[in-house]
Parts: structure tokens; C-alpha cells; sequence
């Protein structure tokens, strides 16, 4: 195992962690995943809470999902995290979670709506929403979307946030979770206000800068 690789399967284990740790991956639930610098991906196995993680634990597979290396199976959501990769070369990270409150939203079949938190929007962009689908299913339902957007509401299912890294990709989702806390207390209110379009597009300039680094 290269150094690099030993390093980024390190830096899994802590962000599994902190997923589970925030409740966006409960018991055996959600995934994540890497792209390597060779095109090979590391995915989290399947059946096991990712707070149990170790940086040996994690199973190498190629770009058509094939196992390289690893003990264990990798998740049964590999094809789409494989298919996202040949689709978006800039991703280098997605993780695939179940947070209470944006699955709520999913379970609801509610959407995000327009832009009305500043900083969300700067890690989320727009939400867009997919159709129920099952595992097998689901690469097909986002062939649609997946090359513009990097936040995704999964019907009836939960969340999935690609990133230029799996930070970036952490990050996302957790930004979409809290999105989703203030949304629901802004009904109390009378629901969020939508962002002026001049402050959209500021916020979106900023947004591609920070993708860009």
C-alpha cells in the first residue's frame, strides 16, 4: 500500500466517525467512498456501522465496481458511487447518509426549495430530488442531474453529497442536515424567505471558487 493511500484511508476512518458520531449514518446505515489518485476507489463495506472503521477495513474496487482488495464486501451502493466517478471526474469523494431531518424531508417528499440560508448554500448549491429507487436503480434515476448538482434529496431514502474530497463531500452533508433543522424550525415562522437573486449569484461565485481549491 502507498503512503498516500495509507494516509487517505486514515482520514476515512476519522470522517466515518464524525458521520456516525452526528447521527448522519445510524447503526449499519450509509457509506462513503474515495477516489484514489490511480482512478481506484476505496468504498466502506457493506453491513457494518461506519463507527467501526479501520484504515484496513475499507475494500479497493475499480471504476466498473470489480474488488481489488480487501476483506470484506463493499457496499451494495458501490455501483453508484463508481458510476458518479466516471460521470464527474472532479469528484474525488461521496458519502451516502440517512440525517434525521433530511430524511424527514424525503420520507415528506418535501424539497429544499430556493436559496435561503447563505452559508448552506455555499456548501450545498441546489438541491435537486430523486425518485425513490433501489440500490440498483438509483445510478439511473441520477444520470439526469448528477453532472450539476452535488447535493441530492433521495426520495423516500435519504441524502448523498459528492466533493472534490471526502471532507468536502463531509462538509455537504452536514451542512445539508442543518439546512434541513432550519427549514423545519423556520415553518414556526412561516417558512424561510428566499435569497435575493443578486445575493444568489454572489454566493454562487464563492461557491465555485471554493470548489475550485
Amino acid at each position: 500500500m502507498i503512503a498516500d493511500e495509507t494516509i487517505i484511508r486514515r482520514e476515512m476512518v476519522v470522517i466515518c466517525r464524525r458521520l456516525y458520531d452526528k447521527d448522519i449514518v445510524p447503526a449499519n446505515g450509509g457509506n462513503v467512498s474515495v477516489r484514489l489518485e490511480s482512478g481506484e476507489v476505496l468504498v466502506s463495506p457493506t453491513g457494518h456501522a461506519l463507527a467501526d472503521a479501520t484504515p484496513e477495513w475499507f475494500v479497493k474496487v475499480d471504476l466498473d465496481g470489480n474488488k481489488l482488495a480487501g476483506d470484506l464486501d463493499s457496499s451494495c451502493e458501490t455501483p453508484t458511487h463508481t458510476f458518479i466517478y466516471r460521470k464527474r471526474p472532479d469528484v474525488r469523494g461521496i458519502i451516502h447518509g440517512h440525517p434525521p431531518f433530511t430524511t424527514g424531508l424525503a420520507l415528506a417528499g418535501e424539497r429544499f426549495g430556493p436559496p435561503s440560508h447563505p452559508e448552506a448554500f455555499v456548501y450545498i448549491g441546489d438541491v435537486a430530488w430523486i425518485d425513490y429507487a433501489t440500490p440498483a436503480g438509483l445510478a439511473g434515476r441520477l444520470a439526469e442531474c448528477v453532472e450539476r448538482h452535488d447535493a441530492f434529496l433521495l426520495g423516500n431514502h435519504g441524502a448523498l453529497t459528492l466533493g472534490s474530497s471526502l471532507k468536502q463531500a463531509h462538509f455537504c452533508i452536514e451542512s445539508l442536515e442543518m439546512h434541513a433543522r432550519t427549514l423545519t424550525l423556520a415553518k414556526i415562522w412561516g417558512g424561510a424567505k428566499p435569497l435575493p437573486q443578486e445575493a444568489v449569484e454572489q454566493l454562487e461565485e464563492l461557491r465555485r471558487e471554493l470548489r475550485s481549491r
